[in-house]
């Protein structure tokens, strides 16, 4: 029987080599951050693995904290 569904494979690669995958993605956002009276006053990015919120848009290629935390041990 036919049908008009496609298939995906949903193995697709990631670029990365065989046996390895990229580390998942910790930061999230941009989310909005409101004022005292409710109204949208700025937008923030938050790192999920620390808890380090920052508007810097920079925090979403990495996390400067997360980096001094491994740099220690």
């Amino acid at each position: 029987m036919a049908t008009n569904s496609l298939q995906r494979d949903e193995r697709a690669g990631s670029g990365a080599p065989d046996g390895e995958r990229p580390p998942p993605r910790s930061v999230t956002g941009p989310h909005p951050g409101y004022d005292r009276y409710g109204r949208l006053d700025h937008y923030y990015y938050r790192c999920e693995r620390c808890g380090l919120e920052s508007t810097d848009a920079a925090l979403t290629e990495r996390c400067w904290r997360c980096d001094d935390d491994e740099e220690e041990s």
